[in-house]
């Protein structure tokens, strides 16, 4: 198990020296998990608006 936690924070710490705190690199982690869900969604909701604007162009056409 502790392998795994040192494998963890190496890839969450890129280049700096691993953290040993397992409450730190889960912390982290969950950090990294929610900052990837939120930029999901803004990517999503971006791609949305676009739709709908396609949508409301094609709308005034017809």
């Amino acid at each position: 198990m502790k392998i795994r936690f040192t494998e963890l924070s190496t890839i969450l710490e890129h280049g700096r020296p691993p953290k040993t705190d397992k409450v730190a690199i889960l912390n982290d982690a969950i950090r990294m998990l929610n900052q990837d869900e939120k930029n999901e969604l803004h990517d999503e909701k971006q791609n949305l608006k676009i739709e709908k604007e396609r949508i409301e162009q094609q709308t005034e056409g017809d």
